[in-house]
């Protein structure tokens, strides 16, 4: 398969160029169990972290691009901070959230140093710090999509590899960027086509969305991510077009997946709500951001 080309037409999608324990209720344990539960909380502070949704993109009210803070249930949004890199914005192409340290991945070229690079962001405030480059063959590890498995604490990575020919799923070591390429992904021959991937916690397994090389239209798969093996599961019908979303992400306080894009039935750009066993979904809302809809590159469920 091509490496996959991401065109400009729209500028929503990008280009591999550069273009606590208050709230807590009280609990009646016994003994240790109360200790052991006070102590997850104050080492974690998960007990009272908010799930919501990151979204990262140009502003169409202010300048430059912003990490947007949205609450699933209603679209409602906070422009949150800006990253810089060298007097530009921090360009990361892809992002992925770490539950196990409660930290932002984001990869992609830097504008301080040569290569690509990985970026660990603290959510709150936008500090980060640049971690490692990825050698493959003597260029950067060519990953074209990301994500957290929390079943073993590592970032998947899907892309073509400058080793061996095709394209690979990649384990990475979040901490140090030691990754392993796991396995091909074969569809008709041809490289599975996924434009988008997330994890979801639940059952352990990755959903990739993307067009299929054996069957006509674009159609959600179900990914091992220990062995390669996939389930074609479903399609997602919007007014006789597959629906299009451009991005998704899985959000663990309800088990559902959302994804972002243009709809074919109504105007405008909306954040659609996904049943992952079914491709059941519901059109929820759009985000303005200055009489346009709110433009962000890509989106990641967070809890912090």
């Amino acid at each position: 398969m091509e490496k996959l080309k991401v065109n400009m037409q729209r500028k929503w999608e990008f280009s591999f160029k550069k273009n606590t324990l208050s709230g807590i209720p009280l609990l009646r344990v016994a003994g240790i169990s109360s200790i052991i539960i006070f102590l997850l909380c104050l080492s974690f502070s998960t007990c009272n972290a908010a799930s919501l949704l990151l979204g990262y993109g140009p502003s169409n009210t202010v300048s430059g691009w912003w990490m947007h803070r949205i609450t699933p249930s209603t679209g409602a949004y906070t422009r949150l901070y800006r990253m810089d890199d060298n007097g530009q914005d921090l360009d990361i192409r892809m992002m992925t959230f770490n539950t196990s340290n409660v930290k932002i991945y984001g990869y992609g070229p830097s504008n301080t140093v040569s290569g690509w690079w990985m970026h660990k962001i603290t959510p709150s405030t936008g500090v980060y710090t640049r971690l490692y480059q990825m050698d493959d063959n003597g260029q950067a590890l060519d990953i074209r999509m990301m994500t957290f498995n929390t079943a073993d604490g590592k970032i998947y990575g899907y892309g073509p590899s400058n080793t061996v020919s095709g394209w690979w799923m990649h384990n990475i070591t979040p901490s140090t960027g030691a990754y392993t390429r796991l396995f091909q992904l074969n569809d008709s021959g041809q490289a599975l086509d996924i434009r988008m991937m997330t994890f979801n916690p639940n059952n352990g397994k990755i959903y990739g969305y993307g067009p299929s090389n054996t069957v006509s239209g674009w159609w959600m798969h179900r990914i091992n991510p220990s062995t390669g093996a996939y389930t074609r599961l479903y399609q997602m019908n919007d007014n006789g077009q597959a629906l299009d979303i451009r991005m998704m992400t899985f959000n663990t306080a309800d088990g559902k997946i959302y994804g972002y894009g243009p709809s074919n039935t109504v105007s405008g750009w909306w954040m659609h709500q996904i049943d992952p066993s079914t491709g059941a979904y519901t059109r929820l809302y759009k985000m303005n951001d200055n009489g346009q809809a709110l433009d962000i590159r890509m989106l990641e469920y967070a809890s912090f």
